[in-house]
Protein backbone atom coordinates (compact mmCIF):
# COMPACT_ATOMS: atom_id res chain seq x y z
CA UNK A 1 0.00 0.00 0.00
CA UNK A 2 1.17 3.01 -1.06
CA UNK A 3 2.44 6.01 1.59
CA UNK A 4 -0.04 8.80 1.71
CA UNK A 5 2.27 11.81 0.15
CA UNK A 6 0.85 14.04 2.30
CA UNK A 7 2.67 12.71 4.91
CA UNK A 8 5.73 14.27 3.42
CA UNK A 9 4.00 17.50 4.01
CA UNK A 10 5.52 19.80 6.77
CA UNK A 11 3.82 21.75 9.36
CA UNK A 12 4.80 24.83 10.91
CA UNK A 13 4.59 25.92 14.31
CA UNK A 14 5.88 26.41 17.52
CA UNK A 15 8.39 23.48 19.02
CA UNK A 16 10.39 22.88 21.97
CA UNK A 17 13.77 22.60 21.92
CA UNK A 18 13.90 18.51 22.21
CA UNK A 19 11.25 18.26 19.28
CA UNK A 20 8.82 16.31 21.43
CA UNK A 21 5.99 18.11 21.09
CA UNK A 22 4.19 20.61 18.29
CA UNK A 23 1.64 23.47 18.30
CA UNK A 24 -0.19 23.51 15.18
CA UNK A 25 -1.06 27.12 15.62
CA UNK A 26 -4.65 28.48 14.55
CA UNK A 27 -5.28 32.45 14.37
CA UNK A 28 -7.51 33.57 17.40
CA UNK A 29 -6.92 30.62 19.50
CA UNK A 30 -4.39 31.79 21.60
CA UNK A 31 -1.24 32.09 19.33
CA UNK A 32 -0.12 34.75 20.78
CA UNK A 33 -0.84 33.63 24.49
CA UNK A 34 1.75 30.37 23.37
CA UNK A 35 4.23 32.76 21.46
CA UNK A 36 4.39 35.13 24.81
CA UNK A 37 5.13 31.77 26.82
CA UNK A 38 7.49 29.47 24.93
CA UNK A 39 9.47 32.50 23.36
CA UNK A 40 10.87 32.48 26.68
CA UNK A 41 11.79 28.75 26.87
CA UNK A 42 13.63 28.51 23.67
CA UNK A 43 10.66 27.09 21.40
CA UNK A 44 11.63 27.98 17.97
CA UNK A 45 8.97 27.70 14.83
CA UNK A 46 9.83 25.08 12.95
CA UNK A 47 8.48 22.94 9.87
CA UNK A 48 8.43 19.33 11.05
CA UNK A 49 7.15 16.67 8.07
CA UNK A 50 4.01 15.02 9.11
CA UNK A 51 5.42 11.83 9.11
CA UNK A 52 8.00 12.32 11.79
CA UNK A 53 6.70 11.04 15.29
CA UNK A 54 6.36 14.21 17.52
CA UNK A 55 3.36 14.91 19.90
CA UNK A 56 1.31 17.52 18.13
CA UNK A 57 -1.92 20.03 20.13
CA UNK A 58 -4.22 21.90 18.59
CA UNK A 59 -6.23 24.35 20.26
CA UNK A 60 -9.77 24.92 19.26
CA UNK A 61 -12.12 27.61 20.33
CA UNK A 62 -15.92 27.79 20.43
CA UNK A 63 -16.49 28.96 16.24
CA UNK A 64 -18.94 31.70 16.64
CA UNK A 65 -17.00 33.12 20.02
CA UNK A 66 -13.84 33.07 17.74
CA UNK A 67 -15.58 34.40 14.78
CA UNK A 68 -16.53 37.19 16.42
CA UNK A 69 -13.04 38.37 17.09
CA UNK A 70 -12.40 37.10 13.89
CA UNK A 71 -13.96 39.21 11.95
CA UNK A 72 -13.10 42.56 14.63
CA UNK A 73 -9.54 41.61 13.59
CA UNK A 74 -10.46 40.95 9.51
CA UNK A 75 -11.64 45.21 9.89
CA UNK A 76 -8.85 46.23 11.36
CA UNK A 77 -6.38 44.68 8.95
CA UNK A 78 -9.01 46.12 6.11
CA UNK A 79 -8.48 49.61 7.88
CA UNK A 80 -4.41 49.59 8.58
CA UNK A 81 -4.07 47.99 4.90
CA UNK A 82 -4.78 51.90 3.64
CA UNK A 83 -2.54 53.64 1.38
CA UNK A 84 -2.32 56.43 3.48
CA UNK A 85 -2.15 57.48 7.15
CA UNK A 86 -5.20 60.04 6.27
CA UNK A 87 -7.33 56.99 5.01
CA UNK A 88 -6.29 55.04 8.13
CA UNK A 89 -7.39 58.01 10.63
CA UNK A 90 -10.42 58.42 8.96
CA UNK A 91 -11.74 54.36 9.14
CA UNK A 92 -10.04 53.78 12.39
CA UNK A 93 -12.46 57.03 13.59
CA UNK A 94 -15.92 55.84 11.76
CA UNK A 95 -15.92 52.44 12.79
CA UNK A 96 -15.04 53.12 16.43
CA UNK A 97 -17.01 56.35 17.25
CA UNK A 98 -20.09 55.61 14.51
CA UNK A 99 -22.39 52.88 13.95
CA UNK A 100 -21.33 50.26 11.69
CA UNK A 101 -24.25 48.57 11.36
CA UNK A 102 -24.54 49.41 7.91
CA UNK A 103 -21.13 47.91 6.95
CA UNK A 104 -22.30 44.47 8.49
CA UNK A 105 -25.19 44.93 6.79
CA UNK A 106 -23.01 44.62 4.17
CA UNK A 107 -20.89 42.15 4.72
CA UNK A 108 -23.36 39.67 6.17
CA UNK A 109 -26.05 40.27 2.91
CA UNK A 110 -23.61 39.42 0.51
CA UNK A 111 -21.99 36.33 2.14
CA UNK A 112 -18.58 37.63 3.37
CA UNK A 113 -17.90 36.25 6.21
CA UNK A 114 -13.99 36.64 6.20
CA UNK A 115 -11.82 38.73 3.89
CA UNK A 116 -8.48 38.03 5.47
CA UNK A 117 -7.22 34.80 7.00
CA UNK A 118 -8.78 35.52 11.05
CA UNK A 119 -12.23 34.66 10.13
CA UNK A 120 -11.53 31.55 7.77
CA UNK A 121 -12.51 28.16 8.73
CA UNK A 122 -10.82 26.65 12.06
CA UNK A 123 -10.99 23.29 9.73
CA UNK A 124 -9.44 25.57 6.65
CA UNK A 125 -6.13 24.44 8.45
CA UNK A 126 -6.82 21.42 9.85
CA UNK A 127 -9.20 19.27 7.33
CA UNK A 128 -5.87 17.91 5.34
CA UNK A 129 -3.98 17.42 8.18
CA UNK A 130 -6.34 14.93 9.85
CA UNK A 131 -7.05 12.99 6.50
CA UNK A 132 -3.39 11.99 6.10
CA UNK A 133 -2.61 11.30 10.46
CA UNK A 134 -5.97 10.73 11.75
CA UNK A 135 -8.06 12.63 15.02
CA UNK A 136 -6.57 10.42 17.50
CA UNK A 137 -2.66 11.52 16.16
CA UNK A 138 -3.48 14.96 17.63
CA UNK A 139 -4.35 16.40 20.96
CA UNK A 140 -6.92 18.63 21.02
CA UNK A 141 -7.15 21.28 23.76
CA UNK A 142 -10.17 23.84 23.87
CA UNK A 143 -9.56 27.11 24.51
CA UNK A 144 -10.58 28.73 27.78
CA UNK A 145 -9.89 30.46 30.72
CA UNK A 146 -7.94 27.17 32.25
CA UNK A 147 -5.91 27.22 29.20
CA UNK A 148 -2.30 27.91 30.75
CA UNK A 149 -3.06 24.78 33.43
CA UNK A 150 -4.06 22.42 30.96
CA UNK A 151 -1.38 23.14 29.01
CA UNK A 152 1.23 22.76 31.76
CA UNK A 153 -0.55 19.02 33.01
CA UNK A 154 -0.16 18.11 29.07
CA UNK A 155 3.46 19.59 28.69
CA UNK A 156 4.15 17.75 31.90
CA UNK A 157 3.28 14.16 30.84
CA UNK A 158 5.40 15.03 27.44
CA UNK A 159 8.72 15.56 29.37
CA UNK A 160 8.67 19.46 28.65
CA UNK A 161 9.38 22.19 30.71
CA UNK A 162 6.94 24.66 30.82
CA UNK A 163 5.43 27.85 32.67
CA UNK A 164 2.14 29.24 31.43
CA UNK A 165 -0.29 31.50 33.35
CA UNK A 166 -3.84 31.05 33.25
CA UNK A 167 -5.16 34.23 31.43
CA UNK A 168 -8.96 35.50 30.67
CA UNK A 169 -9.73 35.19 26.68
CA UNK A 170 -9.81 37.93 24.84
CA UNK A 171 -9.70 40.43 28.21
CA UNK A 172 -9.03 43.11 26.35
CA UNK A 173 -11.67 42.88 23.32
CA UNK A 174 -14.44 42.24 25.64
CA UNK A 175 -13.39 45.31 28.10
CA UNK A 176 -11.70 47.64 25.65
CA UNK A 177 -12.52 46.98 21.79
CA UNK A 178 -15.12 49.08 20.50
CA UNK A 179 -15.80 47.30 17.09
CA UNK A 180 -15.36 44.28 18.80
CA UNK A 181 -18.33 45.49 20.92
CA UNK A 182 -20.48 46.85 18.25
CA UNK A 183 -20.13 43.59 16.49
CA UNK A 184 -21.37 41.51 19.85
CA UNK A 185 -23.82 44.25 20.16
CA UNK A 186 -25.02 43.88 16.33
CA UNK A 187 -25.91 40.02 16.75
CA UNK A 188 -27.42 40.70 19.57
CA UNK A 189 -29.99 42.42 18.70
CA UNK A 190 -33.14 40.59 17.50
CA UNK A 191 -33.88 42.09 14.31
CA UNK A 192 -30.41 40.55 13.02
CA UNK A 193 -31.63 37.09 13.93
CA UNK A 194 -31.07 36.01 10.05
CA UNK A 195 -28.23 37.73 9.45
CA UNK A 196 -26.82 35.64 12.56
CA UNK A 197 -27.99 32.30 11.24
CA UNK A 198 -25.82 33.24 8.25
CA UNK A 199 -22.98 33.22 10.46
CA UNK A 200 -23.91 29.78 11.71
CA UNK A 201 -24.57 28.21 8.84
CA UNK A 202 -20.97 29.12 7.85
CA UNK A 203 -19.44 28.04 10.74
CA UNK A 204 -20.90 24.87 10.73
CA UNK A 205 -17.61 22.51 9.50
CA UNK A 206 -16.16 24.28 12.78
CA UNK A 207 -18.69 23.03 14.94
CA UNK A 208 -18.68 19.85 13.53
CA UNK A 209 -14.86 19.27 14.32
CA UNK A 210 -15.27 20.44 17.32
CA UNK A 211 -18.27 18.49 18.83
CA UNK A 212 -16.74 15.46 17.22
CA UNK A 213 -13.10 15.40 19.17
CA UNK A 214 -12.29 14.66 22.42
CA UNK A 215 -10.19 17.81 24.38
CA UNK A 216 -8.28 16.42 26.87
CA UNK A 217 -10.08 19.49 28.80
CA UNK A 218 -13.93 19.04 28.32
CA UNK A 219 -15.00 21.91 30.64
Amino acid sequence: MNENPKLNYTIVGFCDPNHRVQNIPILKNGTRFIESTVSNLNWQIKAIPLNKKISRFVILRDPYERWLTAITEDIKVYINSRETTEEVYYLDNLFKNTNINWFLDFLIDRDILYFDTHAQLQVKQLNWIIEAIGKDQLTFIKLNDKLGQTLNHWLHGEGVTNNFNNAKINATDKNVDEIYKKIVAYFFDGKNIKRKEKVLDYLKPDYELYNSVNFINPN
